[in-house]
């Protein structure tokens, strides 16, 4: 596994800007429809007592323009298992 490209692309996709213009190519075909300033960092642990979950993911972000509110995560990998 190659950790330097997923701490890159993590690293990449830390800046809001980048970060949208994934998902907006994604879904919207390209068309500029999130923004980056509606973007917020959220905590990537992601706990679960009831089901004896304890995960970091990549970079998450929370989405909330008035209009659309979501969480968004990127989880990088190196290769396909």
């Amino acid at each position: 596994m190659n950790k330097t490209k997923d701490k890159m692309m993590k690293e990449f996709l830390e800046n809001n800007a980048y970060f949208v213009d994934f998902f907006n190519a994604y879904f919207f075909d390209g068309e500029k429809v999130l923004k980056p300033e509606n973007c917020m960092e959220l905590d990537s642990e992601m706990n679960d007592s009831n089901m004896d979950l304890e995960k970091r993911v990549d970079v998450i972000r929370k989405y909330n323009d008035g209009n659309l509110y979501s969480a968004f995560i990127i989880e990088n990998q190196s290769y396909v298992d």
